[in-house]
């Protein structure tokens, strides 16, 4: 392992604030899509990393989904600095400062079949446009920032994405949401099915995210990886949250715990109905 990623296991993940902001950047109540997720409510502080977890179909993604506008929801108020704001859909979402990273980024992520600088500027073509007409040397300019800054290999800025490593490529969707200049970004799976060492360099750059006070919420199936960069995580069963675990308290004994307690005590309700 440690030849892969080139330095001892220990240092894998970046080390956590060690204060916690105090000021909550996002606050969510009843949050509701009838059937899938239901009074959802929880806040987000400035640079906080926030770990959804549960298990697959518990309703993690919808949740994120529905927050962001992406999927319809039946009700529940969003509040951004302490100010209500109404997120009708993703575009709205994008001009309050939400921006969101799907799990899946080859289906709905990126435009495999366009170039890297198109990818990464693909959300703000408004911004790049001048009178209509596009401005290929911001676009540049932006692009090559992004490379440096995520260490994105290539050898073209002219490349076609799907020639790209899946790592690579996953870093790109990343600067797509990054060129937004967002004030809270949520991510779905954002290292999956990538090499060690380009995981290890986006746990990194969340990091460094959070650093500079943007709000992070992420959702992963990999419990090392909630557990090495989360500050915080609630728990999802079935479409509610049931547990909400911070600080030292974060550990993989006491996430599966809290997942293993819902679930015995649904069975045990199952069983009581039949």
């Amino acid at each position: 392992m440690q030849e892969m990623v080139g330095r001892e296991l220990s240092s894998f993940y970046p080390e956590k604030n060690s204060k916690t902001e105090k000021t909550e950047l996002l606050r969510v109540e009843g949050l509701t899509r009838k059937f899938v997720f239901e009074d959802i409510s929880f806040s987000l502080k400035k640079g906080e990393i926030l770990g959804l977890c549960g298990l697959v179909g518990s309703g993690r993604t919808e949740i994120a989904r529905g927050l962001c506008g992406i999927d319809k929801t039946d009700g529940g108020t969003v509040w951004l600095d302490g100010e209500k704001i109404n997120i009708k859909n993703y575009a709205s979402a994008i001009r309050n400062g939400l921006c969101y990273l799907t799990e899946n980024r080859k289906l709905d992520g990126l435009f495999l079949e366009m170039n890297i600088v198109d990818n990464i500027c693909a959300l703000q073509l408004d911004h790049f446009s001048q009178k209509g007409i596009m401005q290929a040397k911001e676009m540049n300019r932006v692009t090559d920032e992004f490379k440096k800054s995520l260490n994105i290999k290539y050898n073209d800025k002219k490349q076609l994405v799907n020639s790209l490593s899946g790592g690579n490529q996953q870093k790109i969707m990343i600067a797509k949401l990054l060129a937004l200049n967002p004030r809270i970004i949520i991510l779905d799976e954002p290292t999956r099915g990538i090499d060690v060492g380009s995981k290890s360099e986006i746990h990194n750059v969340l990091r460094e995210l959070s650093g500079h006070g943007i709000g992070i919420i992420m959702i992963s199936s990999e419990m090392p990886e909630i557990v090495g960069v989360c500050d915080r995580v609630i728990i999802i069963r079935e479409g509610r949250l049931v547990h909400d675990i911070s600080g030292h308290e974060v550990t993989q004994k006491n996430i599966i715990a809290a997942i293993s307690k819902e679930t015995k005590e649904a069975k045990e309700r199952e069983y009581a109905q039949v």
